[in-house]
């Protein structure tokens, strides 16, 4: 992904090329999911599981239960973006994958998250690489979002651009030079 853009931050307009980032994003998403549970209100009586519902019931939905049920996702534990490829996604149920919840109540800034989670994920993978660090135990902790407890200890290496051929021969002949910042407090380095 770092070669097809030349080292530079991918643009909204070539979201379509983002394809690996909108899976691995949605598989994280799937895996630890923020909203971890909801409630609805049943409007009629219903019967879900054999069970009876009468109208008035709030039940609660377990999005991170949903998520790691193996009937809907085989070996729910292995980290596997291909689960969103398109082909995949569209043998599911549309209700198999509810991080921003669904219906009526759906989080409003759904497709936003997603866009902007894409970008994001290639922004910070052309220029870092991410590494959890030895020895680390991340455990989910619930609280009114789904967060890991302790933080997400990792290490952060920079991407040698140049070296592995990410940037273009006119991007490396780039020349910086110094001058005066916005405020005229101090040097700003451009590129011309």
């Amino acid at each position: 992904m770092a070669d097809r853009f030349a080292g530079r931050t991918p643009a909204l307009r070539e979201l379509d090329q983002l394809s690996t980032c909108a899976r691995v994003f949605k598989e994280a998403l799937r895996k630890y999911p923020p909203i971890y549970a909801f409630g609805r209100q049943a409007l009629t009586n219903v019967t879900l599981g054999g069970h009876e519902i009468p109208a008035g019931t709030v039940v609660l939905v377990s999005t991170y239960g949903l998520h790691h049920n193996p009937s809907v996702y085989p070996d729910p534990e292995r980290f596997d973006p291909d689960r969103f490829a398109p082909e995949a996604e569209a043998a599911r149920h549309r209700s198999a994958w509810l991080p921003f919840g669904n219906g009526q109540r759906v989080c409003i800034g759904n497709h936003f998250a997603l866009l902007e989670g894409q970008i994001v994920l290639a922004a910070l993978a052309h220029r870092v690489a991410f590494e959890p660090k030895p020895g680390a135990d991340v455990k989910p902790a619930p609280a009114a979002t789904l967060r890991p407890s302790g933080g997400m200890p990792m290490i952060v290496r920079r991407r040698d651009l140049a070296r592995t051929g990410a940037l273009s021969k006119r991007a490396r002949r780039v020349k910086a030079r110094r001058v005066s910042g916005p405020w005229g407090h101090g040097p700003a380095v451009t590129a011309r």
